[in-house]
């Protein structure tokens, strides 16, 4: 009988991730000022190791145009993106972009999410706890990879995208492989698309040493926050305490959630090079 091992992705890399973002302000996130989560370091469980064949910093400053907008393409198939950053050895780089554009696949068919967020507030100081998980299935991993093939790869200054479908097509089936500068900052950072067929989700991060850590973090942040526009709980606890000279009010406020999404696609992406600002654009059928 196939297993049903679960992967867990727990947290992230260090550096400043928001759901959010307009212009210089940040929108409130489950009803929390989101600047606060320019505050917080979140760091993954599972730690990557570094290897020497790949540079520390990777800035995306050009890309095939698949990478910055999914193509549309007709029936059952699915497209899914990988990319790496500099390298000096281009077969592992390659490796290393398909192995990332497959569990994006394997996300994409079925994904699990995990979401809490705790804030704590008395009048002194305010205490901001959030969590994060996502899974997908090791079985759903291993169809991925034994079915998807591989349409188009690109090596550029910056790093190595993929362009992998499944089930499988013919490379060439889809254009844009040629690398480009990143077109103009895209309507949707400011407003996400609205639709009567999608349900939309943007993730932003900023603040990495790795772009190929980043798009991953971005990627999975658009993932949470179509969760939070489809399901959300909320819990709110208001403690008092007094005594002879004072009287201390504390807020708790909880909120989460823990779905399965399926068919949560990553469909553009856009790097803002003067702020070193990464985004995602995530959706699923409604």
């Amino acid at each position: 009988m196939a297993s049903k091992r679960k992967v867990c992705l727990s947290g992230f890399s260090a550096g400043q991730a928001y759901f959010g973002k307009r212009e210089k302000m940040y929108r409130n996130i489950f009803g929390i000022p989101a600047i606060l989560l320019l505050l917080i370091l979140i760091t993954g469980c599972a730690s990557q190791s570094q290897n020497s064949s790949f540079s520390v910093v990777a800035v995306p400053a050009t890309v095939p145009s698949w990478f910055e907008n999914l193509p549309e393409l007709p029936g059952n198939v699915m497209l899914a993106t990988g990319f790496t950053g500099k390298f000096e050895d281009e077969r592992l780089a390659k490796s290393v972009a398909l192995n990332s554009a497959q569990i994006n696949l394997a996300k994409q068919k079925q994904a699990q999410l995990v979401f809490q967020v705790e804030d704590v507030s008395d009048g002194r100081f305010r205490l901001l706890n959030p969590k994060f998980k996502i899974y997908y299935e090791a079985d759903i991993l291993k169809y991925v990879q034994a079915n998807c093939t591989l349409i188009d790869s690109v090596a550029t200054e910056c790093g190595y995208f993929v362009l992998i479908a499944c089930p499988g097509l013919e490379r060439g089936t889809v254009e844009g492989g040629e690398a480009k500068t990143w077109g103009n900052r895209p309507a949707w950072i400011d407003k996400l698309p609205e639709s009567d067929s999608w349900l939309y989700g943007i993730g932003i991060v900023a603040n990495y040493q790795s772009a190929a850590k980043a798009w991953k973090d971005a990627d999975d942040f658009a993932r949470f926050d179509v969760g939070k526009n489809m399901l959300i709980e909320t819990e709110s606890v208001h403690y008092r305490e007094q005594n002879d000279r004072f009287i201390k009010e504390t807020l708790l406020m909880k909120q989460a959630y823990d779905l399965m999404l399926y068919d949560a696609m990553i469909v553009a992406h856009w790097y803002d090079k003067q702020d070193g600002v990464y985004y995602s654009l995530g959706r699923i059928p409604r």
